[in-house]
């Protein structure tokens, strides 16, 4: 995984592993630079796309 490689960015969670479907648990302090990280990774991988970005919201 490319985010686990940028160190303390975020972790990923499998959501569902038919479908790729990958959750990004993200720190707040870290948020701007995972956004950033992931949408330049969506414009080089083919198929990749970023479904949904709850800044600011915690499930807490």
């Amino acid at each position: 995984m490319i985010l686990v490689a940028y160190d303390s960015i975020g972790v990923p969670r499998t959501i569902d592993q038919r479908k790729g479907l990958v959750e990004f648990l993200v720190a707040p302090d870290f948020a701007d630079d995972a956004i950033c990280l992931l949408r330049s990774l969506s414009e080089e991988i083919v198929g990749m796309c970023i479904l949904n970005s709850c800044r600011g919201q915690s499930n807490l």
